[in-house]
């Protein structure tokens, strides 16, 4: 009676009915909520028991076969090629997202990493004596904030140091070469943190929890030691909040536009988020597009390959292994001169290889 759902004692793991049965009144597992859902909640909850782990890496395994394997199966053409499809709409604040499949979420990682690596193993060059270039932006939204800024301890914490490990040392009032690898590793949440529109309270009782015991008083402070070693990038983060409620839109260098139509006393704070979020978002994709349109171009005008796509700042081509470091040079030179004036350096890193 104990297996009735569960014909011939074989579980099928992905019905429901059976693994409450088995969860619940075989094993007698306990619920977060008194309920019997069998979901990530529940396997974080049981996360000690044995049967977690086993279905963890079934759950991801079956994601990477359902959704990565058999999903670009099916989008592969009659030319054995995938074309993805460009949503050039997708996001309102312009950047480039992609379906058919979905290039920007192959997965790198996981608790699987294996696996996760084998998916993207199944992604080659279109024809023989092609490599694959991915190159990258590095630390293009900070970039842009100096951009906008002008702010001189941005660039030379960008330029001249480890943005992150300077970043940490000011947050956390150390020498430059005493900051820890933890410190470092927190300072990345006030630095994303804040460009993104979060509060301190927020931070305090989300990633910087255990840091400052959801303290919003310390999470202000390490915000606070943020915006004094960067000070001209908080003059123009306070301006694109008040431009955005006071004039009710914001315009990028190449004229990217956000406008706000219904202003209410409940939608501030949601408007500033999206306000200091939205111009750098905005003209970090337009920076990438832009070489992205340019490349589409150039390459195969030098007979050098072809620009594919962009996954988040990075850019990604097909070109000729016989001409790998002319194309690298072409690349890097169009990434790092946009199509509007500036004076901030950008930095490109490239990696190459046969997926």
């Amino acid at each position: 009676r104990r297996f009735a759902l569960i014909p011939d004692h074989r579980l099928n793991v992905n019905s429901g009915p059976q693994k409450q049965h088995l969860c619940f009144d075989i094993l007698g597992m306990p619920s977060p909520e008194r309920k019997r859902s069998v979901d990530k909640d529940f396997w974080d909850y049981n996360k000690a028991h044995p049967l977690s782990k086993l279905f963890e890496q079934y759950n991801e395994r079956n994601h990477l076969l359902r959704n990565y394997i058999r999903g670009t199966a099916d989008d592969v053409w009659s030319d054995g090629k995938v074309h993805p499809d460009f949503l050039l709409f997708g996001t309102v604040t312009g950047r480039l997202s992609i379906r058919n499949p979905p290039m920007q979420t192959l997965p790198k990682w996981g608790t699987d990493p294996k696996h996760a690596k084998m998916v993207r193993k199944l992604i080659v060059p279109s024809r023989p004596g092609y490599v694959i270039i991915d190159a990258d932006f590095s630390n293009l939204e900070l970039f842009i904030a100096h951009h906008y800024s002008q702010d001189e301890g941005l660039l030379q914490a960008l330029t001249e140091k480890n943005f992150h490990t300077a970043t940490a040392a000011a947050i956390f009032q150390v020498p430059y070469d005493e900051v820890t690898g933890l410190m470092r590793f927190n300072s990345k949440f006030v630095t994303f943190g804040i460009a993104y529109g979060r509060s301190a309270w927020s931070l305090a009782q989300g990633e910087l929890f255990e840091l400052t015991g959801g303290d919003e008083r310390k999470a202000q402070q390490y915000v606070n030691r943020f915006w004094s070693a960067y000070p001209r990038y908080k003059e123009v983060y306070d301006k694109w909040q008040r431009d955005a409620i006071d004039v009710g839109e914001l315009r990028t260098p190449l004229g990217r536009v956000r406008r706000w139509r219904l202003i209410t006393k409940a939608m501030l704070n949601h408007i500033r988020n999206q306000a200091v979020n939205f111009p750098i978002q905005s003209l970090a994709s337009d920076t990438c597009l832009g070489a992205l349109c340019r490349l589409t171009d150039r390459l195969p005008a030098e007979d050098l390959g072809n620009a594919l796509f962009t996954v988040h700042d990075s850019i990604v081509a097909e070109v000729r292994e016989d001409r790998l470091e002319d194309a690298i040079k072409v690349i890097v030179h169009e990434m790092r001169n946009p199509a509007y004036e500036t004076t901030t350096p950008f930095k490109v890193d490239v990696d190459y290889g046969p997926t």
